[in-house]
């Protein structure tokens, strides 16, 4: 598989995407041309998409970390890469910045899992990391009120957030004491084998926080380092996915995660998470 180079391999799931991967795999083949690409469809209505890269069927939709998951394999023939790039086939990238994170975490050998710096389709800086949960973010969308702009701009206060936008001189490496967002995420290759890869048990949104979690009990750090952009445009890898479906799959994988680290999230963020789960359980039975 590690044809070009061992050094980075790229991982993007697809469901719908066709619109967005051609754009996708160009930007990869114009600034990261010596790393190896794997797309993974998660059975999309229409087929596979047309690019000329390894490409994954999975015969039903089995979600996002199930779909990275699925890359294992392949990757793992012959000498496995030292770093896997997992982006969302809605990321352009606009300079080497995949290079950039590698650069930093090959003088850093005890971090895990890193980001770099993410902006909108208007060049705004957009967070790619948080902090550890917070009953504030869920009450947010447990109310429906996790706006665009707010996950742009809040990221940019308080530790554990955005570490520093896109735009800023600062060249310094700081650590996040939460995750980094599984869109736009590089992890090393140890530290994905001896997590054993993603827990497929979370369909949509909370794996990658449960991977960073997992990262940092196996003494694993998350860093978020300063790189040329990258750019996420958003709501354009899974198109046709509706709202609802979004928070049932976001509190599901809240209730899997507060049961599966109840240490790490407070008391009211617990009841929280029971309530938003069980409010859009009820709902999906209800539509059914």
């Amino acid at each position: 598989m590690n044809s070009t180079s061992n050094r980075i391999a790229i991982v993007s799931v697809t469901y719908n995407s066709e619109g967005v991967i051609q754009g996708f795999v160009d930007a990869v083949a114009k600034h990261e041309a010596g790393s190896s690409v794997v797309v993974v469809d998660n059975a999309s209505p229409g087929g596979l998409p047309r690019v000329n890269v390894h490409l994954v069927r999975m015969e039903a939709n089995a979600g996002f970390g199930a779909g990275c998951n699925a890359a294992r394999a392949i990757l793992s023939e012959g000498n496995p890469p030292d770093y896997v790039a997992f982006l969302n086939p809605d990321v352009r990238l606009q300079a080497n910045s995949l290079t950039q994170i590698a650069d930093q975490m090959d003088k850093e050998p005890t971090t895990g899992l890193a980001t770099g710096s993410l902006v909108d389709a208007d060049g705004a800086p957009m967070a790619a990391a948080w902090g550890p949960p917070s009953a504030a973010r869920l009450l947010w969308k447990l109310f429906g009120l996790d706006l665009p702009r707010v996950r742009r701009y809040v990221g940019r206060f308080g530790k554990g957030g955005v570490l520093t936008s896109a735009s800023s001189m600062v060249r310094s490496i700081e650590e996040v004491e939460g995750f980094v967002i599984g869109g736009a995420m590089m992890a090393r290759w140890s530290c994905l084998e001896a997590l054993n890869w993603f827990d497929e048990r979370f369909f949509l949104t909370w794996e990658d926080t449960d991977l960073c979690t997992r990262g940092r009990q196996a003494g694993w750090r998350t860093s978020q380092y300063v790189t040329d952009p990258i750019v996420h445009f958003g709501s354009h890898s899974s198109e046709g996915v509706s709202a609802r479906h979004w928070r049932r799959w976001y509190w599901e994988g809240a209730r899997i995660y507060a049961d599966k680290h109840r240490d790490s999230m407070s008391t009211i963020s617990r009841v929280i998470v029971r309530i938003g789960a069980r409010t859009f359980s009820r709902m999906r039975t209800e539509s059914a």
